[in-house]
C-alpha cells in the first residue's frame, strides 16, 4: 500500500521454487522476507543473489523482486508517475475555470483547466504525488446519470447553436 512504501520495513512474500530431489526437480513453496527503504519506489527492483530456483548442473539462480505499490481506487502508476483522473464538466473544459481535486495526501485541491481543453489533457501538480514526486492529473467529462429540465434546455440551445 502507500503507507507501507512510505514508511518502509520487512514484508514477506512466496513463490514456488524448483528444488532439486537428487535426479529431478519438484516445487516447494517458499517464503522469503525483504526489507525496503523508507519511501521506496514504485518499479523498484531488488535482487536476492541465489534464493531462487535449483539448477541441474549449476548454481541457484536469483530472485529478481519488482516493488508494486498499490496506487489505491483512483490513481494508476504510468512509468513510475502516478496519475489521476479528474472529472471536468463540458462547460468547463470549453471556456475554462477551476475543478476540485482530492489529492492523494487527503487535501483538496483546486486545478485551473485552461478553455478549449479536451479529454485526456493532462496538467502536472509539482509535490503532490507520492513520497513528494509529481501527480498528472488527465482530464475525464463528467458525466451525469439524469439532468435537470434546466441543464435539459441549455443542451438544446446548445445543440441548435451547433455545439
Amino acid at each position: 500500500t502507500v503507507e507501507e512504501g512510505l514508511s518502509g520495513g520487512q514484508f514477506e512474500f512466496s513463490f514456488k521454487r524448483f528444488k532439486q530431489q537428487g535426479t529431478s526437480m519438484e516445487t516447494k513453496r517458499v517464503t522469503m522476507k525483504l526489507r525496503l527503504d523508507v519511501g521506496v519506489a514504485h518499479g523498484t527492483t531488488k535482487t536476492l543473489k541465489q534464493q531462487g530456483h535449483d539448477h541441474p548442473e549449476g548454481e541457484r539462480g536469483d530472485v529478481v523482486v519488482t516493488v508494486r505499490i498499490d496506487a489505491g481506487e483512483e490513481y494508476r502508476w504510468e512509468d513510475g508517475v502516478l496519475v489521476q483522473d479528474v472529472s471536468v464538466p463540458y462547460s468547463v473544459m470549453m471556456l475554462g475555470g477551476k475543478v476540485k481535486v482530492r489529492l492523494p495526501s487527503g487535501k483538496e485541491g483546486h486545478l485551473t483547466v485552461a478553455p478549449h481543453s479536451q479529454v485526456g489533457d493532462r496538467r502536472r501538480m509539482s509535490k503532490a504525488g507520492y513520497n513528494g514526486s509529481d501527480l498528472e492529473l488527465e482530464f475525464t467529462l463528467a458525466e451525469h446519470a439524469e439532468l435537470t429540465d434546466a441543464q435539459k434546455t441549455a443542451l438544446e440551445s446548445l445543440n441548435e447553436l451547433g455545439l
